[in-house]
């Protein structure tokens, strides 16, 4: 009682989130669902190549959701981790400690050929876990002290144990079943 003043419908917490948090002791500073879909917006907004952005049923490319089975998608994350680590700048999804491979939090859902055809023998989860390896391999190669951080959640969260990945793999599930 008295603690939220009579009216009053809608309390913004963000400013307060970090006062209820008390610590974290996991070794990784881990950006959830990044790049955030305004980033992946401004990118498609100024890219004159669409090809790194899924292919909706209709044709159309998602500016919300990236292709994971595409290449530039591959080199987009990998130069916001060289703006990061080798100049200095800022990417969401890089932080000091990681790379976190986090999609929009939507299903993923591409219908370019390369995501039907991999979808067809595994699902989003086989999209997302022969991406993430691509990633893994290239973060080691370029930058070996960062862990890359995986996510996997709505569509894409079964584990492909045909993959096999480097060592610098951590997996953070959100999943409880």
């Amino acid at each position: 009682m008295g603690a939220i003043p009579e009216g009053v419908k809608r309390i913004d917490m963000s400013n307060y989130l970090p006062l209820v948090r008390g610590g974290c002791s996991w070794p990784y500073k881990v950006k959830c669902h990044a790049p955030r879909v305004g980033e992946i917006g401004a990118a498609f907004r100024e890219s004159t190549d669409k090809d790194m952005f899924a292919l909706d049923a209709d044709g159309s490319r998602n500016s919300r959701m990236l292709c994971y089975s595409s290449q530039k998608t591959l080199a987009f994350l990998l130069k916001g981790c060289e703006t990061v680590c080798d100049k200095g700048g800022a990417a969401t999804w890089v932080t000091s400690t990681c790379v976190s491979v986090s999609p929009a939090d939507y299903p993923v859902v591409c219908h370019c050929s390369a995501c039907r055809e991999t979808m067809a023998k595994g699902g989003a989860s086989l999209v997302m876990a022969l991406f993430v390896r691509r990633l893994c391999e290239a973060v080691k190669q370029c930058w070996p002290e960062k862990k890359v951080i995986y996510l996997p959640y709505w569509n894409y969260d079964e584990c492909c144990k045909e993959v096999q990945y480097p060592d610098n793999l951590v997996i953070m599930s959100a999943q409880t079943s």
